[in-house]
């Protein structure tokens, strides 16, 4: 399986996990920097943020992936968004794109012509494939735990920018038109 990720902040977060990472240039949006690799390669691919640490990934997506071919470690049930937790793998309408694992060999796409920025193109994926799986993994935002078998996405990019940072409202209008409803997001 391999990892990719948009190379913006690696050496602060991601270097330091036990993962082997390819580095992506930001030279095009995600959506289609991911389609370029999802119709490059086959199996499991993981497209993981430049600002997560993490430990014991692979193991959790092992213990994981028999059920179901779209992997998240953040998702969305109901009006409430809720973190991985070990032991507890369950299905979401939607996931953060903090991490995602996508089958390659699957038809569905990114749409990288609606979502042509950085926000919510994996949200409308995951309507595309009808939910995800969160991963068996215990997950938090901005926390350092104290052992191995964790996911931790540090935000950076909000940190730094605040919560409107980009077109994020403009993009949850076009994910809401295209699917005909309000579509639940982190």
């Amino acid at each position: 399986m391999k990892f990719y990720t948009i190379d913006t902040v690696y050496d602060l977060y991601l270097a330091g996990s036990d993962l082997e990472v390819i580095r992506l240039e930001p030279t095009n949006s995600p959506a289609k920097l991911y389609n370029e690799i999802l119709d490059s390669e086959s199996g499991l691919i993981g497209f993981i943020h430049s600002d997560v640490t993490t430990c014991g990934l692979p193991e959790a997506i092992e213990r994981t992936i028999e059920v179901y071919g779209f992997h998240g470690a953040m998702g969305v049930v109901g009006n409430g968004s809720r973190w991985a937790r070990k032991g507890k793998s369950f299905l979401a309408e939607t996931c953060d794109s903090c991490f995602i694992l996508v089958d390659a060999d699957r038809p569905e796409r990114f749409d990288e012509v609606t979502f042509d920025s950085f926000h919510l193109y994996v949200e409308d994926y995951c309507c595309q494939v009808g939910g995800v799986r969160i991963i068996d993994i215990d997950g938090y935002e901005q926390r350092e735990p104290d052992r191995c078998d964790f996911f931790t996405h540090w935000s950076h990019t909000l940190r730094q920018k605040g919560c409107n940072w980009g077109d994020y409202s403009k993009y949850k209008k076009r994910l809401n038109q295209k699917w005909g409803r309000p579509v639940h997001t982190t």
